[in-house]
């Protein structure tokens, strides 16, 4: 908790630093010991230990404020959080000079944010949890969408039917992404959520509780026995099920030649296609994976507005491009039918027309590279009823064929009616229905 010298309010520019000393912004580079070292190693051309550089990445975390009227004084702001926020604006801007900074800046904002990534997560401890692809993803598309909006838009070139169109199709995209943010399907410990219902009844002292759980083939099952005294401190009996034995694709890991059915982290016995998740915490019913973009993990919960999401996506890239191109640059009609852009040589001369020429290449790029190999990848699995982590097992397995398709997958029901199941959210129901999952009081 935070101790205010006097209990007295703070200046908007003042805040509390780590050694519990009021401290202002403009002294954010004095008084820093680990600063000096890493100088004086620079100056006399020794190597940065790792220790030293975390405790660099610590410091300018803790130092890295804004001013804020509320009487608590300045508020941090995470460091992974604001490099996008500056470095996408500033990279676009740079990149309008001329065609060859284009070529040099437009790749180098991919490796620029994949190695500041790597070493943001190495060095700050952050190897699990960080919202920098999420920042990066909403300031790239907010950038797109203001320098659509006041330049593109200002040539008078874009109809009303049009940019109307766009904007839909941009507030559908958010609004699958407000859905799909919400946290997806945990599965919950189950003899807490037994003990917590009996606590409100008449019942709640006998503690005796059985939960048996089969396995999606019916071949074993796990049983879960309460009645001993000090249970909940104890892990449960559960059925071993031998990695030779199996011949379908589970989505939970195997161990030492055997399936891990129990999560130490959770304290439950994990059901068929469900995983743990390491970014969220928590085991996830029918988990696909934890996409960084959204800075969410995907389930049955929210699998399908997951989808919807990257589809409006793909959408709003490729008519937002092709407005934008056919606006700014020169355009030719072909067939009678379609317009594209054919003469965009004299785009740099102006920096207006060079920063909507540049910001929709980057969007544009970005959407070929992830938004469309993205669902290629995810039509491609769910035609199969295979989520993501399966489909990694299976490869770590050795069971797949040409790459893409999964051998000995028992979920398999036929195109059609995998696709029929995954809209209508049938796949979760209809692997409950099959390992006959039961729970009853004793």
């Amino acid at each position: 908790m935070r101790r205010y010298p006097g209990d007295e309010s703070l200046c908007f520019c003042e805040y509390i630093n780590d050694k519990g000393d009021r401290s202002h912004l403009l002294a954010c580079c004095c008084d820093c010991q680990a600063l000096d070292e890493a100088a004086d190693r620079v100056l006399t051309c020794r190597r940065l230990p790792p220790e030293l550089q975390q405790k660099i990445m610590t410091t300018v975390q803790e130092r890295c404020r804004i001013p804020w009227c509320n009487g608590k004084g300045a508020i941090m702001v995470r460091v992974d959080i604001i490099v996008p926020v500056i470095m996408v604006p500033l990279c676009l801007l740079m990149a309008t000079l001329s065609w060859q900074m284009s070529v040099i800046i437009l790749p180098g904002m991919y490796l620029f944010m994949y190695l500041f990534y790597r070493y943001w997560r190495d060095l700050a401890g952050q190897r699990s949890v960080s919202k920098f692809f999420f920042s990066w993803a909403l300031t790239s598309v907010a950038f797109a969408f203001y320098v659509f909006e006041t330049i593109v838009i200002s040539f008078r070139e874009v109809l009303l039917w049009e940019d109307l169109l766009l904007v839909s199709m941009a507030m559908a995209m958010f609004y699958m992404l407000c859905i799909c943010k919400r946290r997806p399907l945990h599965i919950r410990n189950v003899r807490s959520t037994l003990s917590a219902r009996n606590s409100t009844s008449d019942m709640c002292r006998d503690s005796s509780i059985k939960v048996t759980i089969e396995d999606n083939i019916g071949l074993r099952k796990l049983t879960i026995d309460d009645s001993r005294e000090g249970g909940d401190e104890e892990t449960p009996h559960i059925s071993v099920i031998y990695e030779s034995d199996m011949t379908w694709v589970d989505s939970r890991p195997v161990k030492d030649g055997r399936l891990v059915q129990w999560c130490e982290e959770c304290a439950i016995v994990r059901p068929p296609r469900s995983g743990h998740c390491t970014v969220c915490k928590m085991c996830v019913e029918g988990r696909d994976h934890h996409c960084v973009w959204i800075n969410s993990c995907i389930g049955d919960q929210n699998h399908r507005s997951f989808l919807l999401a990257w589809f409006m996506l793909l959408c709003v890239g490729f008519y937002g491009s092709h407005l934008s191109l056919t606006t700014i640059c020169t355009p030719k009609m072909y067939l009678d039918m379609f317009l594209f852009a054919n003469d965009c040589r004299f785009i740099y001369a102006d920096t207006y027309n060079a920063l909507a020429f540049v910001t929709t290449i980057y969007i544009l790029s970005a959407t070929v590279l992830l938004t469309c190999g993205f669902i290629f990848q995810q039509c491609l699995l769910i035609s199969q009823n295979v989520t993501n982590q399966e489909f990694h097992r299976a490869r770590i397995l050795g069971r797949t064929k040409f790459y893409f398709f999964v051998q000995g997958n028992i979920n398999n029901r036929g195109f059609f009616k995998n696709w029929w199941d995954f809209w209508l959210n049938q796949r979760r129901m209809s692997y409950m229905s099959d390992s006959s999952r039961s729970v009853s009081n004793i």
